[in-house]
């Protein structure tokens, strides 16, 4: 999908969120190259506080 995003849709990032607790989320996208760029504070539905985690990655072969 990646792929596709940078070839076919000729994208110069791609960004995604994932919660801190995640972890085998967060470490699956940091093997795929994305870098973590931003950390929000937020409230989950038990109204205690959670990390949303703001990551992107840059299409390192774009032409601009």
């Amino acid at each position: 999908m990646i792929e596709k995003g940078f070839k076919q849709l000729q994208l110069k990032e791609i960004h995604l969120s994932c919660y801190q607790q995640n972890t085998v989320a967060l470490s699956f996208y940091k093997q795929m190259g994305f870098k973590a760029y931003a950390e929000e504070a937020r409230r989950d539905f038990n109204n205690q506080a959670v990390s949303l985690i703001h990551l992107k990655i840059k299409n390192t072969k774009s032409n601009s």
